[in-house]
């Protein structure tokens, strides 16, 4: 099983050698989360009737590789430098 990630971190530095440090805690967001996967049968469940009275097909088979997709941002960096700034973004 592939963990997602925990903190995202953003750095800032300017021309002054003085910018932002920003740890934010993104494992707050997982309650969230398991609230919405407990949600998904009930979701599941009015969109196959709402399938049958309207044709339309939802796309609810997405959800998996949605979260598969931002547990595989774990140990992402972006790092960006110019002559007079450096941004950091780090999925930890």
């Amino acid at each position: 099983m592939i963990w997602p990630p925990s903190i995202l971190r953003i750095r800032v530095v300017g021309e002054e050698k003085k910018g932002v440090n920003l740890w934010i805690p993104l494992f707050i967001l997982w309650p969230l989360i398991f609230v919405a996967a407990m949600l998904f049968p009930v979701v599941a469940r009015l969109s196959s009737k709402v399938r049958e009275e309207t044709g339309f097909v939802p796309s609810l088979a997405a959800g998996p590789y949605l979260w598969t997709a931002f547990a595989a941002t774990r140990g992402m960096r972006v790092e960006v430098r110019a002559d007079d700034a450096h941004v950091f973004v780090g999925f930890l």
